[in-house]
């Protein structure tokens, strides 16, 4: 019996969807992920102090590429490595946007525990086959297509601006 419920529970975790997630954002307000149903979403875990921080303003790029067509790029800052992410709450909304130029979603300072990054990670390796099941540093970016199907991972290093990036974007939209 117990093994049955187990593999129930597992079946319920493999269930989840992306839209199935809530986001808090730095206003206090919720972010319901199933309100970009049929939109390309881009997840990117940030931090303001690491070194890739300037992908923050790369992200800006990749949005304004985009803007009329089906894309959402959303930051969700993280404080899990280095203590590299000392902000949170409106202050970091208003450094990403005054240093960095975003209009993008931002959330507020999230954890790589949490169960939508442990469904990322998961999603990762079962639909990538190439990931390990853990995020192993900041800036790793997931890509979605419109359907909410993970389509793309990318490490800290690959801009969102890189050719290789873009494309896989594009090829979505």
């Amino acid at each position: 019996m117990i093994k049955l419920i187990a593999l129930f529970c597992l079946m319920i975790a493999n269930a989840q969807s992306l839209y199935d997630f809530k986001i808090p954002l730095t206003n206090g307000q919720t972010l319901e992920l199933g309100s970009f149903r049929g939109k390309v979403v881009v997840l990117v875990n940030t931090a303001t102090k690491c070194g890739f921080a300037g992908q923050l303003k790369e992200l800006e790029q990749l949005r304004s590429m985009h803007e009329t067509k089906d894309l959402v790029v959303i930051a969700i800052p993280t404080n899990d490595f280095g203590g590299q992410e000392p902000l949170s709450g409106e202050t970091l909304k208003e450094y990403c946007t005054a240093k960095h130029g975003a209009k993008y979603y931002i959330a507020d300072r999230m954890s790589i525990n949490d169960p939508l990054f442990k469904f990322l990670t998961r999603e990762s390796k079962v639909k990538l086959n190439s990931f390990p099941e853990r995020i192993l540093w900041n800036f790793e970016k997931f890509i979605f297509d419109k359907e909410g199907n993970l389509r793309f991972r990318f490490r800290s290093h690959q801009s969102p601006i890189s050719g290789k990036f873009k494309k896989a974007v594009e090829s979505l939209l």
